[in-house]
């Protein structure tokens, strides 16, 4: 726990030295929308003919490198590949195919309705476990998300939720699926999300609970640059996990015109 907390201590210290910044996705004056709330989808879209690129730190020197880009007006597409063992000296075993992610919002947010997007997404959550052929948190497969923002005394306040279908199960254990989840901005620049996965799609033998609730604390600390740490199963409904898992990514966004 006392490392835990330095950990924090020098992540917090770090951002906070960097942050006299410019806006990435992060807090009141984001620049760019939210597309995931921590794993799962929101609505959010990249600007017409941007990329945006996410390298992703994960335990077990695990690390996945994501690109996307938005070829037309609330439209992206994107494709991830990682694997674990890539940092350290132990030999890399990677995902057995890329993730692929198309998505699609057809309404836009106004005063009265929420933000509406469909699209589908084969990249998991978490490490790839290679002798279950799946990720420690399924895909959501295809999925429908809404998002809805406000703003009230504590900054901008988006609720995100969805439903969704993965192919990731066994085939005797596929369902359709749900979730949602916040994002709370903290002053110009950081923001926490929230999310919870209903789960109704696992194996059951696998779990404490149905349930699962990951985290993220994010912050924009240059132009385009959104740095975040994941903190994932707060609900510890995964049986035979030895406490919560950390993870640290970068996330940057390029207008490529």
């Amino acid at each position: 726990m006392i490392k835990f907390i330095l950990t924090i201590f020098m992540f917090l210290a770090l951002i906070y030295t960097l942050s006299a910044s410019s806006p990435g996705k992060a807090g009141t004056s984001a620049k760019y929308e939210t597309d995931l709330i921590v794993d799962l989808p929101t609505v959010g879209m990249l600007p017409v003919r941007h990329g945006a690129g996410v390298i992703n730190f994960l335990p077990s020197g695990g690390l996945y490198f994501e690109a996307s880009y938005a070829p037309f007006q609330s439209f992206l597409v994107a494709v991830a590949y990682g694997g674990n063992g890539i940092i350290g000296n132990s030999t890399p075993e990677m995902q057995n195919l890329p993730g692929i992610t198309a998505k699609y919002r057809f309404l836009d947010e106004r005063i009265n309705l929420p933000a509406i997007a469909i699209g589908f997404r084969s990249q998991g959550g978490g490490n790839f476990l290679n002798s279950q052929d799946r990720f420690v948190d399924h895909s959501p497969g295809f999925f429908l998300a809404i998002s809805k923002s406000f703003i009230w005394q504590m900054g901008e306040l988006s609720f995100h939720s969805g439903v969704n279908y993965s192919f990731d199960p066994d085939e005797s254990l596929r369902s359709p699926d749900a979730f949602f989840g916040f994002e709370q901005s903290i002053g110009k620049f950081i923001a926490l999300n929230l999310e919870f996965d209903l789960t109704l799609d696992e194996d059951a033998k696998l779990l404490n609970h149905r349930g699962r609730a990951n985290a993220a604390l994010r912050f924009s600390v240059v132009d385009g640059v959104t740095l975040g740490m994941k903190i994932r199963d707060l609900t510890n409904s995964v049986k035979h996990q030895n406490g919560l898992t950390r993870q640290f990514y970068v996330d940057f966004v390029k207008n490529l015109n």
